[in-house]
């Protein structure tokens, strides 16, 4: 009941107008309020993924330059900020597993020119817009073999590529 009462107060009165960024200072006030709550707001922090922690620059009170950030869910992204947001280069590690990012970051978001490692081991480098592949791209196999190289849509095999097995040309046309 006292979670329900709560994300409701979030949800509503903090999170919609205010955004996830700042969530997490309504959650420490809440623990500072009401030290019972620790367990509830904890779990709540796994709900939002939101920043627990970030080390690094500030200018003006804002996250500017190079910074660490630590979020609940445990995800990390270690990079350059401007204004509170990933911007510039910097890497994202993804609940402590072999999945990550690295390369740029607009306005909090994967886009331009990176490199996508895979849980299966395989990795993308190529162009990436809001955090999926788009454009010109390049996957390779866990040996270093490419695997398929062509255009890629909204993370998708689009129109004209190559594909490879072991390195090997199997298909080339439109997909």
């Amino acid at each position: 009941m006292v979670i329900s009462k709560m994300e409701n107060l979030m949800e509503k009165e903090y999170y919609i107008k205010n955004g996830k960024k700042n969530l997490y200072k309504l959650m420490k006030i809440l623990i500072k309020k009401m030290p019972c709550l620790r367990n509830e707001v904890e779990m709540m922090t796994k709900k939002y993924n939101v920043c627990v922690k970030y080390e690094g620059d500030f200018i003006k009170g804002k996250y500017n330059g190079k910074g660490n950030q630590f979020y609940s869910d445990l995800e990390f992204y270690i990079g350059q900020f401007k204004n509170n947001k990933k911007e510039g280069k910097g890497v994202i590690y993804y609940n402590y597993s072999n999945i990550r990012y690295e390369g740029d970051f607009k306005e909090d978001h994967i886009t331009r020119k990176g490199k996508y490692y895979h849980e299966n081991g395989y990795y993308t480098i190529g162009i990436f817009l809001k955090g999926k592949r788009n454009g010109k791209g390049k996957m390779y196999d866990i040996n270093d073999k490419i695997y398929y190289d062509g255009n890629f849509v909204n993370a998708k095999n689009n129109e004209y590529g190559k594909l490879y097995n072991d390195g090997v040309l199997i298909y080339e046309g439109n997909f």
